[in-house]
């Protein structure tokens, strides 16, 4: 029961149980008390716990993520916020003894602007950070500090969190989503653009020769050996080399393809076909092995690759195999499907920790938490057996999201060893950032 107390939403709600029983008893016997003097200050800040009613509603952020990434977004953003709010103060405080040297307003007439507005430090500030920062809010502001000092505090608190962080915060929502849809955009145009010139390349080369609509392999070669077709596939930006490569993938064992299927083929229209490997692997040795193959490949990848494209890395989908290996002592083992993909998870806050004698299935839901709660979970262990663990958490992981249909596609690890000293020892460390691959649509051309 103890371990409840490790939980934030528990605490959370415990808080508030105990608010609620202030209000409604503690409250209650300080009216039947104190009533002749409710109207006092001190008793107007009791009554103030009323409003921690009002924290029910960050409850509301488990329920709608969107709300919650802009939350943590803000929160995030705090610390930049905060040093630039140092230095405006800091350019209000150096531009106010300037202004107020030059004017010499406590030597001027009352009425006039230098008087009124700069004849003192403070009063020199008020004016430049009111009707510099905030103008249109600056009677308000003002109208409150008048009512009570505590007041303008709190009052230009909010000002600067709702006008200037919120406010430019959802500016910058409105140009990122405008830059997603533009992007999207162009690629369904470059899309339809490229399909409209293959048909007519098609065409005009007359390599369909038997006039069925379908492409064979024999008239996709010839296709390509044009060099009219090579030169107008280069001008929209399609690698001929890569597609001459790509050729086996996009018939696999089929003959030939209608046009619609052979301009489907080189996307990936489902997950399983974006693999570009699958591996079974059975025991502690073969999963790392195949674990420092990939991370090989990865590098050997990257390293060939002087286009000027995003790095490209090597994400793995474990899966429990569907069969059971004889070879393996009748062992069932993991599927590892492994895809390119330039689509990076954010920056994971936090690890789960993995040892030798973790229970995989709660490591599969302390993973699975962390997906909903933030999308992306980095899990660190250190050794052949802790990578099994995790490996196989990630897949039982991904079955319980399946399950109540949180997982519209697959979730996906990337790879990363560690390698450090430690009391004389060499240890090398796993890092498996998982994150639900982004649906096909979504992702970066």
């Amino acid at each position: 029961k103890r371990e409840a107390l490790r939980d934030a939403w528990f605490l959370f709600d415990g808080v508030l149980v105990f608010l609620m029983w202030s209000e409604t008893w503690l409250l209650s016997i300080c009216l039947a008390l104190f009533a002749p003097d409710a109207s006092s200050s001190g008793f107007r800040l009791m009554r103030l716990l009323r409003f921690t009613r009002l924290a029910r509603m960050a409850r509301l952020l488990r329920s709608i993520p969107e709300l919650l990434i802009i939350v943590r977004a803000i929160a995030i953003a705090l610390r930049s916020v905060f040093f630039l709010m140092v230095l405006l103060v800091g350019l209000v405080y150096v531009f106010a003894l300037l202004f107020m040297e030059l004017l010499d307003g406590k030597n001027q007439a009352p009425g006039s602007l230098a008087y009124d507005s700069f004849r003192s430090l403070p009063q020199s500030m008020n004016t430049l950070l009111l009707a510099g920062a905030l103008p249109d809010q600056s009677s308000l502001v003002e109208d409150a500090g008048a009512t009570h000092f505590l007041l303008y505090p709190l009052m230009l608190l909010y000002m600067l969190l709702a006008s200037l962080t919120v406010m430019n915060m959802l500016v910058g929502i409105l140009c990122e989503v405008v830059t997603v849809v533009s992007a999207v955009e162009k690629e369904e145009i470059l899309l339809k653009s490229v399909k409209s010139l293959l048909k007519q390349l098609l065409l005009d080369a007359q390599a369909d020769e038997d006039g069925d609509g379908s492409i064979s392999r024999r008239e996709f070669d010839k296709m390509l050996t044009n060099p009219t077709c090579v030169r107008t596939l280069s001008e929209v930006g399609v690698d001929v080399f890569a597609l001459v490569d790509l050729a086996d993938f996009i018939f696999g064992q089929k003959e030939s393809l209608s046009f619609a299927s052979f301009m489907d083929a080189p996307q990936g229209n489902n997950e399983k076909d974006a693999a570009i490997a699958t591996v079974d692997v059975v025991g502690t040795n073969a999963i790392k092995t195949v674990v420092r193959s990939i991370l090989t490949a990865e590098a050997a990848i990257n390293a060939d690759d002087f286009s000027g494209r995003p790095q490209c890395r090597l994400a793995v989908t474990p899966r429990r195999s569907p069969e059971v290996i004889e070879e393996a002592g009748d062992r069932r083992g993991l599927e590892l499907r492994i895809r390119c993909t330039t689509d990076l998870p954010p920056p994971a806050e936090g690890e789960i920790r993995v040892a030798r004698g973790t229970n995989v299935g709660k490591l599969a839901g302390s993973v699975a938490r962390r997906l909903r709660e933030r999308n992306v979970a980095l899990v660190r262990g250190a050794g052949a057996v802790a990578l099994k663990h995790q490996l196989r958490a990630i897949a039982v992981a991904s079955g319980y999201l399946e399950e109540r249909d949180e997982l519209q596609t697959e979730l996906v690890a990337l790879l990363r060893l560690e390698e450090h000293v430690e009391g004389g020892h060499k240890l090398t460390e796993n890092l498996l950032t998982v994150y639900k691959l982004p649906p096909f649509k979504e992702r970066q051309l």
